[in-house]
């Protein structure tokens, strides 16, 4: 069934700038998720690509020198913070698109994974929406000031019709 007040422009400004505010936030969580999996892909291929080159180094038969083990330290060191740098960055983006920027670093200290941060974030933007409401009346003394008009409009068109006045 069609909205009969459709088209008339009755749902007000404040309701099309909350749907238009609702797209644009849906758009950036998007553009941000496939930020993500582009960053994430790039990741991977380079991970693929340094494991290539690892199991190329495992092929000679030589004994693991200590210099070689500080080496694969290092790289493994290099890896977890390059990885760290990475989750830090993508929650810190969650948060500052959800509008919550404070909760970055509590969601980073507590370890959260990144689909639960997004579940979280979208959560309370739900409930911060729907706690907005637009009421549909014009105040609580409306319903007094239209009732009193009429009993005016009644009160003189009785005064025109009664007997005794001319008309």
């Amino acid at each position: 069934m069609r909205n009969p007040l459709a088209g008339i422009g009755l749902r007000g400004k404040r309701a099309d700038d909350d749907d238009a505010k609702a797209e644009e936030d849906e758009d950036e969580m998007k553009a941000a998720a496939e930020a993500e999996a582009a960053e994430a892909e790039a990741a991977k291929a380079q991970e693929e690509d340094e494991d290539e080159d690892d199991e190329d180094d495992d092929d000679e038969d030589e004994p693991f020198s200590k210099k070689d083990a500080r080496r694969l330290a290092a790289k493994a060191e290099r890896k977890a913070a390059r990885e760290l740098r990475g989750y830090a960055r993508e929650v810190a983006d969650l948060c500052t698109l959800a509008g919550k920027a404070e909760l970055a670093a509590e969601f980073i200290a507590k370890n959260v994974s990144v689909a639960d941060v997004r579940k979280t974030l979208l959560g309370q933007r739900a409930s911060a929406s729907s706690a907005a409401e637009i009421a549909g009346h014009t105040g609580p003394d409306s319903g007094r000031t239209t009732a009193a008009l009429w009993d005016k409009a009644v009160a003189r068109t009785n005064a025109r019709f009664s007997p005794g006045t001319p008309a």
